[in-house]
């Protein structure tokens, strides 16, 4: 079963991160992709007020698998991989 069925969470062994200005960025194809608002147009970043701060957590089906979990506007987005480039972070 996979990690979508179980958790409603889309994964696909994504890598994400949030540069130092805030912005999302997912790697696609081997190059960091900025993320767009489907609401607003503009960037998604911690700018906006429906950007969670990110957490790790380990989900537990028939092996244990350790995401980095980051809740947007519209959905949780999981990654596998994530880095948060920000100050203090």
């Amino acid at each position: 079963m996979n990690l979508v069925a179980l958790t409603g969470l889309r994964t696909g062994g994504m890598e994400g991160k949030i540069t130092k200005d805030g912005d999302l960025m997912i790697l696609r194809a081997g190059k960091w992709k900025q993320q767009i608002c489907p609401a607003c147009g503009l960037n998604c970043g911690d700018a906006c007020p429906l950007f969670g701060e990110p957490y790790k957590e380990t989900i537990v089906a028939d092996v244990a698998i350790d995401t980095y979990t980051l809740e947007l506007c519209e959905r949780k987005v999981a990654f596998t991989s994530f880095q948060d480039e920000r100050i203090g972070y």
